[in-house]
């Protein structure tokens, strides 16, 4: 068992209370604003939908809160890399990519300076690996991936998809779930995949109310 694969006295959940160093993480919000609107709204958007799925899946409630401000801070390590490169419209390089890629490991640079926010930030770090071992930046395979990640990983796909974007429409929520089935075991977690329905329907309705 690792990293995190159970509900309950789970080794990596501190007894903590992460919203205690509020004017922190509305800081790093509100640098995320002011780099990208549309980011920041992706960054709410991961945060509200992981945390319910989180909860759905009766995680410790600590964990929750976690991946909750994990998923609204996953993109932080973006603030480090030139605005033009993540929102060019046409194809990007090979060079383009390798730079994207390492706003994880930036992200974990910027949230790892914070002693409470630790866990955060190994969720951050990871949360671009794959089930299958394929992803980025340690190659993780299965439950070495942070739980935290691994949901993280899922939701952030279902936003990207279900938002219009420069370079593409939204997918409707029928082809979003049919393509995330046919990544179950490679890119996402097979047992989160299992609750996609129930995530979905959850998600359309949040986002008629917003």
């Amino acid at each position: 068992m690792n990293k995190c694969d159970t509900c309950g006295g789970c080794s990596q959940t501190k007894k903590k209370n992460l919203e205690g160093d509020k004017v922190t993480i509305d800081l790093l919000m509100d640098i995320l604003e002011n780099n990208n609107m549309s980011m920041k709204n992706h960054a709410n958007h991961v945060g509200i939908m992981s945390k319910w799925l989180a909860q759905y899946l009766g995680i410790d409630s600590n964990l929750c809160n976690t991946i909750e401000l994990a998923g609204r801070l996953h993109d932080i390590g973006m603030m480090k890399i030139s605005p033009s490169l993540f929102n060019k419209t046409d194809a990007l390089s090979a060079l383009d990519w390798k730079e994207l890629k390492k706003h994880s490991e930036y992200g974990f640079e910027i949230l790892n300076q914070y002693p409470e926010l630790n866990e955060a930030a190994q969720i951050v770090l990871e949360h671009h690996e794959r089930f299958d071992g394929t992803g980025y930046p340690s190659g993780l395979l299965g439950n070495e991936i942070h739980l935290g990640a691994r949901i993280i990983a899922l939701c952030e796909t279902i936003d990207h998809m279900s938002t219009d974007k420069p370079y593409k429409n939204a997918v409707s929520f029928k082809s979003i779930e049919e393509e995330i089935r046919q990544k179950s075991g490679t890119q996402f977690d097979p047992w989160l995949v299992m609750h996609i329905k129930e995530l979905m329907i959850v998600w359309q309705e949040t986002l008629v109310c917003e």
